[in-house]
């Protein structure tokens, strides 16, 4: 018999089990395939409507509101278990328990969360995982399985959309800011990107006063509809470029007594101050056919009374003959007429510049009395002067402000002018915050009137019963114009927490 080697066969190799594994988290970016490509900002005051998306700032649907949509994806086909919770940006601000309290637009999701994917191994989270409503800050998801895989999804970060409309009034285009860089630049910074539109043209007024709002808002109204801002409502902010924005003091009145006329006398100067010897200067070439000068008079002093009638008689005489009625003093003359005031034209009172190069800055007024006859008396003279001049305004209960291109009978420069939009719109995003209503705690330097008109900031200066007219301000929401063009440190984090998705009703 032949010997045979043989080998066994190997037994069947056991099928290994394959587990699903956790692949990938992320935001979707425009349809449900695709996760985001990078870090992206999500546009969080803007709710989510195809009318907002621009393909350049926005560039799909999902970056609109602060419930952006999430896609998670396992290798396998099935259903498997999964968590996931946000991993905020270390650098967040924090919304304290108050603000919270007040909005929940100031609330993320901050609990972890349990899901199964859908049949194919994938699940669509829709509006779970919303973020605070906050400039700047910073949101990654991360998501585990059960076996401890890990993923992390890009990053999310918030802005805000504010888009803006110059309406500019005819005859102050050359005057008006042709670079909005200092104002997108600051507001960036805060996580609010300003979108600037198409200008339009309005109709030009020499001055916005006190009565002249209605008209003013009225123009601008009628710029703005044939604008693209209607299109972008309610996040659109017209800004009117104005002339001046100064408020006049009707028939302010100087009385200088013991003033001498006469041929040969110096002329009189009358110098134009406040209550507390401020300069004030004349209502001078701010309106045609507005004028400074009301009325001037002289009112002479009035001459002494004639002296008394003395008895004829005197002495022992004197005292006998008034006994029997015989000593009687002459009838009095009769008084002299009361003098009468003169009225002194214009033409004889000559406004004087406070300085050469701005010869329409007259703060006081030189008067020729010579052609009256000599006397000495009390002048009197009534003006028209310049309360204020504003460089900007906020129109409350709406979506308005204003800038004036000249003050001080000076173009505004650019730079001026771009501090003045980045204040007054402050204005409009709530600023400066008082820790009323829906929005962020107050500023630690805020404060109400006090010289001024509205809430502002006074960093870095101390508490002072009034701001009007203290220098060494450092925030451009001091209550004043100041050079400034940048929020301090205080209304920093209140200008990136603040809550805009309200937007702004139309003027």
């Amino acid at each position: 018999m032949t010997n045979i080697d043989s080998v066994d066969a190997p037994a069947p190799a056991k099928e290994e089990k394959v587990e699903p594994k956790l692949i990938s988290i992320d935001f979707l970016d425009g349809d449900d395939d695709t996760d985001v490509p990078q870090d992206r900002k999500q546009w969080v005051n803007l709710p989510r409507d195809a009318k907002w998306v621009d393909g350049t700032n926005i560039p799909n649907i999902d970056r609109l509101t602060e419930k952006p949509r999430v896609k998670v994806r396992f290798d396998e086909k099935g259903s498997h278990p999964f968590k996931v919770k946000y991993d905020p940006g270390g650098s967040n601000l924090i919304y304290t328990g108050g603000e919270q309290g007040r909005n929940p637009l100031f609330k993320y999701e901050e609990t972890q969360k349990n899901y199964t994917t859908d049949g194919d191994g994938t699940k669509i989270i829709p509006t779970d995982w919303f973020i605070n409503v906050c400039g700047m800050n910073v949101w990654r998801l991360e998501a585990e399985d059960d076996k401890g895989n890990k993923a992390q999804s890009h990053n999310l970060i918030g802005w805000r959309m504010i888009y803006l409309v110059e309406a500019v009034m005819t005859g102050v285009t050359a005057n008006a800011a042709a670079s909005l860089a200092t104002l997108t630049g600051e507001y960036a910074k805060h996580g609010i990107h300003i979108d600037v539109l198409p200008r339009v043209n309005m109709t030009h007024m020499e001055n916005i006063g006190a009565n002249d709002s209605g008209t003013f808002i009225s123009n601008t109204r009628t710029a703005y509809n044939g604008s693209q801002g209607p299109g972008k409502e309610p996040y659109t902010v017209v800004v009117g470029y104005t002339d001046h924005l100064a408020v006049r003091d009707d028939a302010d009145q100087f009385v200088e007594p013991g003033v001498a006329a006469g041929p040969g006398t110096a002329k009189f100067t009358v110098q134009i101050t406040d209550g507390s010897g401020n300069d004030k200067f004349l209502w001078n070439n701010i309106v045609t056919g507005e004028d400074w000068y009301v009325s001037c008079t002289f009112l002479p002093d009035p001459p002494p009374p004639p002296p008394a009638p003395v008895a004829p008689h005197s002495g022992i005489t004197g005292f006998l003959l008034g006994l029997i009625g015989m000593n009687n003093p002459p009838p009095a003359p009769p008084a002299p007429p009361a003098p009468v005031a003169v009225n002194i034209p214009k033409a004889d009172c000559v406004g004087k510049p406070k300085w050469a190069v701005l010869p329409d800055a007259l703060n006081a007024v030189e008067i020729d009395l010579s052609g009256l006859p000599a006397a000495t008396g009390t002048l009197t003279l009534t003006v028209n002067t310049v309360n204020r001049m504003r460089a900007g305004l906020s129109f409350g209960g709406g979506n308005l402000i204003c800038v004036c291109t000249k003050a001080w009978w000076q173009v505004s420069s650019e730079a001026d002018q771009n501090q003045v939009m980045i204040h007054e719109l402050g204005h409009k995003i709530y600023m400066v915050v008082d820790g009323s209503g829906k929005q962020p705690d107050a500023v630690a330097t805020q404060y109400d009137g006090k010289g001024h008109v509205g809430s502002h900031c006074y960093f870095p200066l101390g508490v002072l019963p009034s701001y009007g007219g203290v220098g060494g301000s450092g925030c451009v929401m001091f209550g004043a114009t100041n050079g400034v063009s940048a929020f301090c440190v205080n209304c920093d984090p209140a200008v990136k927490k603040m809550d805009i998705s309200d937007g702004w009703a139309r003027l």
